[in-house]
């Protein structure tokens, strides 16, 4: 039974305070309009009888629970009232634990069955009959929440209360708000548990499983950033759903949704190995999607930006769903510069093949000579001939020297042995043998300080320099000079070695230390060698912890400058 004050409002404010919508219309007509166009739970009606357009609408809503408000009387809504046992039902069977308590003494006025449960499991109540009894005795610990809501007079929500018992744990939402009379004075305290338990362990494991996804998501996204392999994701209708940073930057492209604009690879330009555009119906994405795996497939695209071909290796293979294909996977590999390497492998083995022939040819020539003239060569003859294959011998011995040179360096075993070197001494006695052997041209030397002492392997650093020298003569024209320059800068000594010949095209230059580099204004059948010199030079140089750098202009020569630390550092290859 309902008890308070003999206000009629009293049952919507304890309806408020129960969270339940209310609906206040003093119009009939907005309310007859209302009935007939939205559905209500409860209705409660202030005046009877009731219209013959409000009973009409109130017809059309036969499942809507009818209060009448008209019987509140002496501060009592009379339990044989016509609405009482609607109302009381919707409050008895309401998900929500209910209770009012009077604000003087906090005694229980109204509790439903739920609340009685509250107070049976987790509150100091064994009895099932908690009405009639005031808080400090079923639940002391809101007694302190109810003079607050007393005192401020304003609701008070607890997001999450935690109710302990000896068997379990519970979380309820708590609500607990004053309900005023028309003059403004606390009527009575309405109180609401709300339990949230399953409600905060779902969010937990939805949370828990949120972040279980955002961490395989970010890992799955780090293995995909970190591949060197273009990966493009295709959708079951072959439209581009993701692509890596490897995707955008092996072929040019600006953001994602640019790759999405290039989804047929068309700007591609994607051909077979005879140079044959391939069509639509022949990429490997469409052939994936038609549930067909592709495993390699060579072939050559354009760049976007600078329109150099590449090298392509490419493999697709279909993603199955539940209904059939889901999409596909496309995994590009760039072997532009495998295929580069093929390509000077065999430039290699032809011109080793070339040079290795050519003293081979010689000496058995010379050979057969001697062997055919017999005695008859004379003896200047023979000196001649004899003199002429250990040059070619010598020759080999040199090719065979530099590509064990090449294994040690690229399986480093390359080692040195300092020695203390006077440097100065050591570069003016490799100009000199230069000279000797090449009279007709002009080499320098000079040297901006008197002798400096460095810990240096000077077999290697012989070959570095003899190399240097070669070079500038080979690539020189008869006659012109032929300049070696020292000078100490700072801590380290420069020795720079220039020449007035062909020079180097610009774009070749950083590519010129590289194994089997030769510039592309060198004929290897006219100038010879491998192609492995500056290779090997280099790191010589940057073993002794030292550098060697190039200027050049082509068609007017060329300066090597190879820079040494007059310390001695320790370096590897």
């Amino acid at each position: 039974m309902l008890v308070g004050p003999s206000d009629k409002n009293r049952a919507l404010d304890v309806l408020k305070a129960f969270g339940i919508e209310v609906v206040e219309l003093s119009d009939e007509r907005e309310a007859v309009r209302r009935l007939e166009s939205e559905s209500f739970d409860f209705v409660a009606v202030k005046r009877f009888p009731l219209s013959d357009s409000l009973a009409a609408a109130l017809a059309l809503r036969p499942s809507a629970k009818v209060v009448d408000l008209s019987s509140l009387q002496s501060g009592v809504l009379m339990d044989d009232s016509p609405g009482f046992s609607r109302l009381a039902a919707v409050v008895e069977s309401s998900p929500i634990a209910i209770a009012v308590v009077s604000p003087s003494d906090f005694r229980i006025e109204i509790a439903n069955a739920l609340f009685v449960e509250l107070g049976r499991c987790f509150g100091s109540v064994a009895v099932p009959e908690i009405k009639g009894l005031s808080m400090s005795a079923a639940f002391p610990e809101m007694v302190p929440v109810l003079d607050e809501v007393r005192r401020e007079m304003r609701p008070r929500l607890d997001e999450a209360v935690e109710l302990v018992c000896p068997t379990e744990v519970a979380v309820f939402k708590r609500i607990v708000t004053p309900v005023l009379n028309p003059s403004g004075d606390l009527d009575c305290i309405a109180i609401l548990f709300l339990d949230v338990t399953q409600h905060l362990r779902a969010a937990k494991e939805i949370e828990a499983l949120a972040k279980m996804i955002a961490r395989r998501s970010a890992r799955l996204d780090s293995i995909l950033g970190s591949m060197t392999d273009a990966l493009w994701l295709y959708d079951e209708n072959g439209e581009v759903i993701d692509v890596n940073q490897s995707a955008l930057t092996m072929f040019g492209l600006g953001s994602k949704q640019e790759a999405i604009r290039h989804r047929d690879f068309a700007e591609f330009q994607l051909r077979d190995r005879e140079e044959k555009p391939l069509p639509l119906s022949r990429l490997p994405q469409t052939l994936a999607l038609q549930g067909k795996a592709v495993p390699d497939y060579v072939a050559i695209g354009r760049h976007l930006i600078t329109g150099k071909d590449l090298d392509l290796s490419i493999a697709a293979g279909p993603v199955h769903g539940e209904e059939g294909i889901a999409g596909a996977v496309l995994v590009i590999r760039d072997i532009t510069a495998l295929k580069e390497l093929d390509r000077k492998k065999d430039e290699f083995l032809s011109v080793a093949s070339h040079e290795l022939r050519t003293p081979l040819t010689t000496i058995k020539g010379y050979t057969q000579l001697l062997t055919q003239s017999g005695e008859q060569t004379s003896l200047a003859d023979r000196s001649l001939f004899l003199n002429a294959a250990l040059g070619e011998i010598d020759r080999m011995m040199r090719l065979i020297s530099e590509l064990l040179d090449v294994s040690r360096i690229e399986t480093n075993r390359f080692q040195l042995h300092r020695q203390p070197l006077e440097w100065i001494a050591f570069l003016e006695k490799l100009t000199s043998a230069f000279r000797v052997q090449y009279p007709d041209r002009k080499i320098e030397f000079i040297s901006h300080v008197a002798e400096i002492t460095i810990q240096l392997d000077g077999d290697r650093m012989r070959q570095v320099v003899d190399n240097l020298l070669a070079n500038a003569i080979k690539y020189s024209k008869e006659g012109s000079a032929i300049r070696v320059e020292a000078m100490v800068d700072g801590s380290t000594v420069r020795t720079s070695v220039s020449d007035k010949g062909i020079g180097i095209p610009r774009d070749e230059i950083p590519f010129l230390f590289e194994r089997f580099r030769r510039a592309r204004n060198v004929s290897s059948r006219h100038y010879g060698g491998l192609g492995l010199g500056l290779y090997i030079s280099k790191a010589i140089v940057e073993a002794h912890s030292g550098d060697i750098s190039i200027a050049s202009e082509e068609g007017e020569g060329s300066t090597f400058v190879i820079t040494l630390p007059l310390e001695p550092k320790i370096g590897n290859v």
